[in-house]
């Protein structure tokens, strides 16, 4: 009896458990298409706002209300930024995120990165290195969006976090079976402060 009585506490403990998950992934989904919803309502105004304020930046010749519009154009297109991002993490949860494919070139993109990080990198005096594999080809197909974004978050933080020396850009291939894919390889690589052995776990975790 005694048996009995613990294997049926055992499998309405399970059953609880089972109950739980399946309530904890609801709310999560909830909430994802909640976010996704959320961010297209947010980005119609704000696109209608950055739309207005470069009609009107090309309309007026006055310099103090072109700087009033820059400044304007320069926090709604952050704002933007930060909705997609937005947007991104809830069609990532939800499953819905698709990549789109498109010739890139890999060279570009890594100019584009110096580009924009151009002012800080002289600012703090670092050697900003980019070292591309001689056998990768020109022009791949990829999702140049994406790339980009993981690119713009690495290299931010370690121009971020990187006081004195430099930053490293590595692109190499693994080839694999079929010779018309390859695994690209990125690594970026700084002499920052990095991030202590106890804290590199929570890395990955949720706005951490």
């Amino acid at each position: 009896d005694l048996l009995r009585i613990g294997i049926e506490e055992r499998i309405q403990i399970e059953e609880r458990l089972q109950h739980a998950k399946e309530d904890a992934e609801s709310a999560n989904r909830a909430k994802s298409e909640f976010l996704a919803n959320m961010s297209h309502e947010i980005r119609t105004p704000l696109n209608a706002v950055l739309g207005f304020s470069d009609l009107l930046y090309k309309r007026i010749s006055d310099s103090q209300h072109k700087a009033y519009l820059e400044s304007i154009q320069s926090a709604g297109k952050s704002l933007l930024t930060l909705i997609n991002d937005i947007l991104d993490l809830s069609k990532i949860e939800a499953g819905r995120l698709e990549l789109n494919y498109e010739a890139s070139t890999l060279v570009t993109i890594f100019e584009e990165m110096e580009q924009i990080f151009s002012a800080k990198i002289a600012e703090k005096k670092l050697e900003f290195i980019v070292d591309i594999a001689s056998d990768l080809p020109e022009v791949l197909m990829l999702d140049e969006i994406r790339v980009r974004q993981v690119l713009f978050n690495l290299i931010g933080n370690a121009v971020k976090f990187t006081e004195h020396g430099f930053i490293k850009v590595t692109v190499s291939k693994h080839s694999g079976v079929d010779n018309s894919k390859i695994d690209l390889c990125i690594s970026v690589e700084d002499s920052g402060i990095g991030i202590p052995d106890d804290q590199q776990t929570s890395v990955f975790e949720s706005f951490k």
